[in-house]
C-alpha cells in the first residue's frame, strides 16, 4: 500500500482518519537457520573489474525482516537456504520482526550500534534515516558489485536518490501497481437489467437500486450499495483521480506542492461522499469498519461494490461461489464525467518504491549487494530466490518465455524469504501462469487482463524524497493533520456544514498547511531541476 509516500512528511497523512492495525502472529525471533553452516567464511570476487581483490565474507549477512503472512515459517526455507548459499557462494541469517513493531525496533537496532545488514525500506522513512547518518549510501558498491543492479535498475534508482544523485537504497517494481479500482457485483447488475456503469450518474444509479432493492432476497433490504477497505482512505485514494486527476495527499499547483485538502477539486469530493453517507450507498460506521467486519459483510452477501485494492474481494468471491456460482466481482471502468479538475481515471501505486537500506553499522554491505546482483544474474536465481526449487515448488510453463507456474501448495513451503528485493520486471523476472488448482490467480488474472485497458494516475510525487528534517517545519506536531481529518468526517456525516469545512481547511492552512507548502515546493523544485 501506499504508506511510502504517505509518511515521508515527517507528519500524519492528511487524509487518514485512523490506521487499520494489521495483527502479526509471532514475535521476535530467529528463523531455524543453520549458523553452523552459514558462519564460514566466502571469498567472492568482485562482480566485472578485475582489479579490485577478492572479498572474504567473515560473517553471514544479518537480514532483519518484517513478518509477512506464514513465509518465515515455510518447512522448505532451510533447504532453499542452503542451494542459495552454494550457488551465490554468499551466506546469511534472518530474523523476523513483527510487522507493527518494525519500525520502531529498527530504529532501536540503529541507536544501539548494532550491527546488521538489511532494513526493508517499505516499512521506514528513508529521507529521514539518511538525515539522521543511519542508512550508508551505495553508489560506489553498486559500481563495483551490482552490474545487473545497474542493468535492470537504471531508471529504478532514480527514486532512491537524493536531489544530489547519491543512492540511498534499492528499489522495488511493483507486480501490478494499477490495482486501485472499484469491484462491482456483475451478478446484480444482471439482475437489476443494467449495464456496466461508465459515468458517475450510471453508478449512482446501481448503487441507488442496490440500496432500494433485496437482491440477496432475505427479505430484509440491507444491501449495502458500496464498501470500501482503509476507513475513508478507501474512498480518497480510489476516486481522488475522478474529482482531481491525482492521487496523493499533495497537489501541485504549477511549480508549488501544497495540502491536497486545499486544493481544486477535493471539497466536491468530499461533498458527494456526504451525498452518499446521507442516502445510505455507504455504511454509518464507515470511518471505523475493520477487515473482519468487511469480510462478515461481504459474505453475508449484502456488498455490491468494494472500493479497494482489485483483488480484494476475490477471496469472498470463491467461498461465495460455493453456494452462489453466479457471484463475481467486476472492475468497474473509470468513470467518465468527472469534474474539469479530474480525469477518467483510478489511482496507483508507484511503479518504483523503496524496498531495501542498508545500515550504516553493516560489515557485509558488499556482500548483501553481490547478492541482489547474484539474484538478477539469472531468471533460475530469481526463481530460487523468489519461489524456491523447480520440481517441487514451481515448474517452468515455457521457459522461452520466461513463464512458470508454481506446485500445488508451494506457497506454504517457500514464500519468498530469502529474495529481498522485488523487482517485477519482464525482461529478468518470470511471469505466472496459474495452475488449475489454482481459482484466485485465475480470477486475478483475468482481472488484470481488463485492468491494462484503463487509464490510471500515478502519484506526480512519488520520486521525491520530502523530508521536513532540517527544514522550518522539522518540529510540526501534526496536530494540523489530526484536526483536518476528524474535519472530513464531520462533514462527511453532516455534523458540519461547507462553511465549516472551509472554515477547516483554512485554520488548518494556518496551523501547518502553509509551512509545508513552502518547505514542499522548495525541496520539489530543488528535486526536478537537479
Amino acid at each position: 500500500m501506499k504508506d511510502y509516500l504517505q509518511k515521508k512528511n515527517g507528519i500524519a497523512p492528511l487524509v487518514l482518519t485512523s490506521v487499520v492495525a494489521i495483527t502479526v502472529l509471532g514475535g521476535c525471533s530467529s528463523s531455524n537457520t543453520n549458523r553452523s553452516s552459514a558462519e564460514a567464511p566466502s571469498t567472492v570476487n568482485a562482480s566485472t573489474n578485475t582489479d579490485i581483490a577478492p572479498i572474504v565474507q567473515t560473517a553471514p549477512l544479518r537480514i532483519v525482516r518484517r513478518s509477512l503472512g506464514n513465509r518465515e515459517n515455510g518447512t522448505d526455507n532451510q533447504k532453499v537456504l542452503d542451494i542459495i548459499q552454494e550457488k551465490s557462494g554468499i551466506n546469511m541469517e534472518a530474523e523476523v520482526i513483527p510487522r507493527d513493531v518494525y519500525p520502531d525496533k529498527i530504529n532501536l537496532l540503529l541507536a544501539s550500534g548494532e550491527k546488521f545488514d538489511f532494513i526493508e525500506g517499505q516499512l521506514v522513512n528513508w529521507t529521514t534515516l539518511k538525515d539522521k547518518g543511519s542508512i550508508m549510501p551505495l553508489n560506489d558498491l553498486i559500481d563495483q558489485y551490482g552490474p545487473n543492479i545497474k542493468k535492470y535498475m537504471a531508471d529504478a534508482l532514480e527514486v532512491m536518490k537524493d536531489k544530489d544523485g547519491v543512492i540511498w537504497g534499492i528499489p522495488r517494481q511493483e507486480s501490478f501497481p494499477t490495482g486501485y479500482a472499484p469491484t462491482i457485483r456483475k451478478d446484480w447488475l444482471e439482475a437489476l437489467g443494467m449495464e456496466m456503469p461508465h459515468t458517475m450518474v450510471e453508478f449512482e444509479t446501481y448503487m441507488d437500486a442496490v440500496k432500494n432493492t433485496d437482491l440477496n432476497k432475505n427479505g430484509k433490504k440491507d444491501e449495502i450499495p458500496l464498501l470500501h477497505s482503509w476507513n475513508l482512505n478507501g474512498l480518497i485514494q480510489i476516486f481522488q483521480p475522478y474529482f482531481m486527476g491525482v492521487e496523493s495527499t499533495r497537489y501541485l499547483d504549477g511549480d508549488r506542492v501544497i495540502p491536497a485538502v486545499s486544493a481544486p477539486g477535493y471539497k466536491e469530493m468530499l461533498t458527494t461522499f456526504r451525498n452518499w453517507y446521507a442516502k445510505g450507498y455507504i455504511l454509518k460506521d464507515f470511518a471505523t469498519i475493520n477487515t473482519n467486519q468487511i469480510k462478515d459483510l461481504v459474505l453475508a452477501d449484502r456488498v455490491g461494490a468494494y472500493s479497494g485494492w482489485f483483488n480484494s474481494m476475490v477471496g469472498n468471491q470463491i467461498t461465495m461461489n460455493e453456494t452462489n456460482p453466479n457471484v463475481s466481482y467486476d472492475p468497474l471502468p473509470p468513470l467518465e464525467d468527472g469534474p474539469d479538475t479530474g480525469t477518467p481515471a483510478w489511482g496507483s501505486n508507484a511503479k518504483y518504491s523503496s524496498t531495501l537500506l542498508i545500515p550504516n553499522t553493516s560489515k557485509n554491505a558488499a556482500f548483501l549487494i553481490k547478492y541482489l546482483d547474484w539474484t538478477l544474474a539469472s531468471p533460475e536465481n530469481v526463481m530460487l530466490t523468489w519461489n524456491g526449487i523447480e520440481g517441487e515448488n514451481w515448474e517452468w510453463v515455457d521457459k522461452s518465455k520466461n513463464t512458470f507456474t508454481l506446485l500445488e501448495k508451494a506457497s506454504d513451503r517457500y514464500s519468498g524469504y530469502y529474495n529481498l528485493a522485488e523487482f517485477f520486471d519482464p525482461a529478468i523476472w518470470p511471469t505466472y501462469v496459474p495452475a488449475d488448482y489454482d481459482k484466485a490467480g485465475q480470477i486475478e488474472s483475468k482481472m488484470k487482463d481488463t485492468y491494462k485497458n484503463y487509464k490510471f494516475v500515478e502519484p506526480f510525487d512519488a520520486a521525491i524524497p520530502f523530508t521536513l528534517s532540517g527544514t522550518p517545519a522539522e518540529n510540526l506536531t501534526g496536530d494540523g493533520a489530526t484536526k483536518i481529518a476528524e474535519s472530513q468526517i464531520q462533514y462527511i456525516i453532516g455534523a458540519i456544514d461547507e462553511s465549516g469545512w472551509d472554515k477547516a481547511v483554512q485554520d488548518y492552512m494556518k496551523i501547518e498547511g502553509d509551512l509545508l507548502t513552502e518547505v514542499w515546493s522548495k525541496q520539489y523544485q530543488e528535486y526536478t531541476d537537479k
